[in-house]
């Protein structure tokens, strides 16, 4: 293999594969915005794709870029996916142990283990997943509390509970 083929071939399978790097981060909504944006390559990618199958004979060397950003962004957003039903459903757990303890001691408890103090009142934070960390927020007043697992800046889920109310998940996409 010759020099010039070999940049060609660097040129063809590093711009997708270094997307990877944003696993390095481990931060859950950072991690969301590059899927988004990797979302746009992807698309432009398949336009491509199909655009140079209609003209095979004079473009084929050039395809492997395109079909790597694609299987880049669909490992990506499996990847994306997975790790965060696995922290809603860890946040979910831990939710429903809390909202036990509140049912039992008839207030809902002001301080949690695990969890970091916020700079407002009542409130507590921690990040929970695996490769890929999710912010979660704890707040509480007496009777109630709310854990807001946060996606993206705009999308998460919002647990509730408190004294006599049973759990609640709401979607957030505000």
């Amino acid at each position: 293999m010759n020099y010039k083929n070999f940049i060609h071939w660097c040129f063809q399978i590093f711009p997708p594969i270094s997307i990877l790097l944003f696993l390095r981060s481990g931060n859950g909504p950072t991690f969301s915005y590059a899927i988004g944006l990797w979302g746009i390559f992807a698309f432009i990618s398949l336009a491509s794709i199909i655009i140079k199958l209609f003209n095979y004979k004079t473009k084929n060397q050039y395809l492997p870029r395109p079909f790597l950003t694609c299987i880049v962004f669909a490992i990506l957003f499996f990847l994306a996916t997975i790790s965060y039903d696995n922290v809603k459903k860890t946040t979910i757990i831990e939710a429903n142990e809390i909202n036990e303890t509140c049912n039992e001691l008839g207030k809902c408890p002001n301080i949690l283990s695990g969890w970091k103090k916020s700079n407002r009142d009542n409130t507590f934070t921690k990040k929970v997943g695996g490769l890929i960390k999710y912010p979660v927020i704890y707040r509480n007043n007496d009777k109630e509390f709310h854990i807001d697992l946060i996606q993206t800046t705009d999308l998460g889920d919002r647990i509730s509970g408190g004294v006599g109310k049973k759990l609640k998940i709401i979607r957030n996409t505000d």
